[in-house]
This record gives structure tokens, C-alpha cells and sequence, in this order.
């Protein structure tokens, strides 16, 4: 397999954050699977929070999004641009697959060959302080996935913001396949180790034969103020080893 590059923006490489997008990006993902490529950079970050400057931050990090997503299609040979669909998702080039995420300190972006890879689905939050998780926990997971993430020696908020970001990791993988929306519910956490989740699609999950198993593991890692996750579908099966 081709030895992929990977790239974080260095003005933001100083302090613990910085060394752990240096450590995400060069060895955590590398060893997941060597034909996805990333790209982070941080996000766009306004002077100050009125709504002109809000849409300005959502047009920056959809461009800058586009840009990450594009530096490592070349990687791969492609030099076409990544459009836009009707439902608003990216559209790759022929051949081409990929997932594109922003948060409110960093835009990532994946590509890979559909010879390996049917499907990628990425996703980074902040994390949920106590108060927030309380407000929205019952939306997200059930009272036996909660104590699946109490089993863990982790901070339980950041756990929880891990899990939240996993659903969404699932949903953008799944979407372009099943093609239909569905909600939190649908992926229920089976068990949860230091650097992954494993997710039990259920029934009510659409056309669940399409994705070839009801079974999709998420990988995620947390830095002190942000959670990062990622699953795919490979053409054969999820390489987990």
C-alpha cells in the first residue's frame, strides 16, 4: 500500500492540542488504514459572534473543507474539484470517496479510492461540558449505552461527546449508500474500548442489507478539548487488525 501523507496547519501547533493533531494525524490514522488520506487544518475562528460573521465562518470552513478534501485527492492522481449534491453532502469524483467535517477548532477532510473503500465517514465536536450532556443525553444514547460508557475510566463527558460523534461518523459513511435519513437511534453501542466503539445497527436503520453487515466499528481519540472520529466501509469487509 502507498505510504500516505498527512498534514496539519502549524499555526496552531503549539500546546498539548497541537502535538496531539501532530500525533492523530501522523500515527493514529496511518495504522487504521493506510489508503484513507486526511487533511486538518483549524477552522476559521471570527473576531466576534454576530450573524454576518457566523455565515462568513460556514462559507470559510465549507471552502476550507473543499481545500483539504482536494490536497489529498491529488495524492491520489485526482486533480478534479469536490462538488456539491442536491442533499448539500460533497460529490466526488468518479472513482473517489470521502468525508469532509468541520467543528468549531478544526476542518478535517478523507479521500480514498473506491477500489478499497465503498464509504468514510468522519466527524470531530468540542466537547460536551456536564451541563450540556445532561440536556441532550436521552436523544443521543439509551440508558444501557450510558452504562456501556460508564464501564470506561475516561472523563464520562468526553466519553459521551466520543459516542455522539461516532453516530455522526456513522450517518455520513451510511448516507451516501442507504441514501435516506435516520436518527441517533439507529446505531446502538455494543461495547466501548480506549480507542474505539463497536455499533449495532438496528432495524429501523434503512436499507440495512446495503451495508452488508448490522455490525460498523468507529474509531475516535480525545485531545483536551476535542473529540475525533472515523469509520469506513472497505469494498470486502471494515480492516480492523
Amino acid at each position: 500500500m502507498p505510504n500516505p501523507k498527512h498534514s496539519s496547519d502549524s499555526s496552531q501547533d503549539s500546546g498539548s492540542t497541537g502535538q496531539f493533531i501532530d500525533w492523530l494525524t501522523n500515527d493514529w490514522l496511518v495504522n487504521l488504514n493506510q489508503d484513507l488520506k486526511h487533511h486538518m487544518r483549524p477552522s476559521f475562528q471570527p473576531a466576534r459572534l454576530d450573524r454576518e460573521s457566523l455565515l462568513k465562518k460556514r462559507e470559510k470552513e465549507f471552502a476550507l473543507g473543499r481545500v483539504c478534501a482536494e490536497s489529498q485527492l491529488l495524492l491520489l492522481g485526482e486533480n478534479g474539484s469536490v462538488g456539491v449534491n442536491d442533499d448539500r453532502s460533497p460529490s466526488w469524483p468518479n472513482g473517489f470517496t470521502g468525508s469532509i467535517t468541520h467543528s468549531q477548532n478544526w476542518t478535517w477532510a478523507t479521500v480514498a479510492s473506491t477500489d478499497t473503500t465503498r464509504s468514510i465517514g468522519i466527524d470531530t465536536e468540542k466537547i460536551v461540558d456536564a451541563k450540556v450532556r445532561r440536556e441532550v443525553q436521552n436523544q443521543i444514547v439509551n440508558p444501557a449505552e450510558w452504562d456501556q460508557i460508564l464501564k470506561n475510566d475516561a472523563d464520562p463527558d468526553a466519553l459521551f461527546s466520543a459516542v455522539f460523534s461516532a453516530k455522526e461518523s456513522i450517518y455520513k459513511c451510511c448516507f451516501p449508500i442507504v441514501r435516506q435519513y435516520f436518527g441517533f437511534q439507529c446505531a446502538v453501542v455494543e461495547s466501548m474500548g480506549a480507542e474505539y466503539v463497536d455499533f449495532r445497527l438496528t432495524e429501523q436503520t434503512p436499507h440495512l442489507e446495503k451495508l452488508g453487515s448490522d455490525w460498523i466499528r468507529v474509531f475516535y481519540q480525545i485531545s483536551d478539548a476535542d473529540v475525533f472520529t472515523i469509520t469506513w466501509l472497505s469494498q470486502v469487509s471494515q480492516d480492523v487488525s
